[in-house]
């Protein structure tokens, strides 16, 4: 099972500039009418990552995208590896940089 608490407490530090990425007009984002959804997100990243990567890689991944190359690298890197379509990178992204308090419940 994914360690919500755990991942969102990680991802609290780059919040803001994954928010600012995805706010920018651009490629790849979230259509206009729909907001990304943080739930279908989960549940993206339990279906799509999780069959790979574990839990506790994604965090230190996702941080490190944000450090080293940019909040952009992450839609970009998505895009080519198994979230092609827009709002499933859109969803993934927003729960992989959501705070802990709009983590869902399991």
């Amino acid at each position: 099972m994914l360690p919500m608490a755990r991942i969102g407490k990680c991802m609290m530090t780059i919040g803001v500039l994954a928010a600012l990425a995805l706010a920018a007009p651009g490629e790849g984002r979230a259509s206009a009418d729909r907001e990304p959804d943080i739930e279908q997100g989960a549940k993206l990243v339990k279906a799509r990552c999780l069959a790979c990567h574990k839990a506790e890689s994604l965090p230190k991944f996702v941080e490190r995208c944000a450090e080293r190359r940019g909040p952009e690298y992450l839609e970009a890197f998505l895009k080519r590896h198994y979230a092609p379509d827009d709002e499933a990178r859109a969803d993934i992204i927003a729960f992989l940089t959501c705070e802990p308090g709009q983590l869902p419940e399991d």
